[in-house]
């Protein structure tokens, strides 16, 4: 049976594609994740060290102010840790294995980053940088009453008191 081939003439027009820029949202680039872990570290953290959990609580709430309300009423027990659920961000994960790469970040214990002297020097550009306002404005605020007693603590829904 010789091949006849289908033929809709209004679907035989020339096809182009064209590559379009796409805009992707900063909370999903690798690169504002690793300024806001270097700005977590340098504002918030005793001795520019955190724990991987503390980071990701920190990164959970930057991101919207709801959240950062959340965790701040939480923290002054305004509200109780129910109020706060974490949701924990694949995206951190490879933000941190690259900073760490770049030497930004070192690994001290198996689940504790803390900042290199390369790191501490970007953290301090950032700071000095005008970008990330709402970000440092809530770091401030925050400062050092997200200690690791009190993140372990919110993680396992218990009083902060």
């Amino acid at each position: 049976m010789p091949d006849q081939g289908f033929h809709i003439p209004e679907l035989s027009v020339p096809i182009t594609f064209r590559r379009r820029p796409i805009t992707i949202p900063g909370d999903l680039r690798p690169h504002w994740q690793i300024g806001i872990v270097l700005l977590i570290l340098w504002k918030c953290s005793l001795k520019a060290k955190a724990t991987l959990q503390k980071l990701h609580v920190l990164n959970w709430a930057i991101r919207d102010v709801a959240r950062q309300r959340a965790l701040l009423g939480c923290l002054d027990a305004d509200v109780g840790p129910e109020a706060v659920i974490v949701r924990y961000e694949p995206g951190l994960d490879r933000a941190l294995r690259l900073a760490v790469a770049e030497g930004l970040l070192a690994v001290v214990r198996s689940n504790q980053l803390q900042l290199t002297p390369k790191g501490s020097a970007v953290a301090q550009q950032i700071e000095q940088a005008d970008c990330m306002q709402m970000e440092k404005k809530f770091l401030d605020e925050l400062g050092s009453r997200a200690n690791e007693t009190r993140m372990k603590a919110l993680l396992r829904l218990e009083s902060l008191l």
